[in-house]
């Protein structure tokens, strides 16, 4: 599937709706190769295998590419989507793209999932000398007594949610 979005991309013959979505396809088929690269992520933490990289990395486009098929989701759902990424951020920053593409994507895609009106917003800024990566919506939130496992591996919030 990426193969064949990298060549009618490179089709000059496309207007730019139809541009645009093979875009959309293309970045959707790299974010489903990712999840499945999540899965064996998965094998390695259970092993205590996993090594974050810390490699020169576009903060911008690793978020903007995270987010972009959701907001398609979000649109189709009739959600406003905003992503906000402060002007003052570092160009580039060392880090492990493919471990932030994950999070964004697990967190954004939660938010999307779990919103039936409103908004869904991203805001990536910097603050006390970090990168603070911000998400929120209007959807079902999650209980007090979930949020602590949050960040444990397996947890889903709420049963509710597919």
């Amino acid at each position: 599937m990426i193969g064949a979005s990298h060549l009618l991309q490179n089709d000059g013959g496309l207007s730019q709706k139809k541009q645009e979505l093979v875009n959309v396809v293309l970045r959707s088929s790299e974010t489903l190769l990712e999840l499945i690269n999540n899965v064996l992520d998965l094998s390695r933490l259970d092993a205590d295998a996993i090594e974050l990289e810390r490699e020169p990395l576009d903060l911008r486009d690793v978020v903007g590419s995270s987010v972009e098929p959701l907001r398609f989701q979000a649109q189709e759902k009739g959600l406003a989507f905003n992503l906000l990424v402060e002007n003052d951020l570092p160009a580039w920053i060392k880090g492990d793209s493919a471990r932030l593409l994950q999070v964004v994507l697990n967190l954004v895609g939660n938010a999307v999932k779990s919103t039936n009106s409103g908004e869904v917003s991203v805001i990536v800024d910097t603050a006390l000398e970090r990168i603070c990566t911000k998400i929120s919506d209007i959807g079902i939130g999650i209980p007090t007594k979930a949020q602590a496992s949050l960040f444990e591996p397996y947890v889903q919030a709420s049963k509710t949610l597919p």
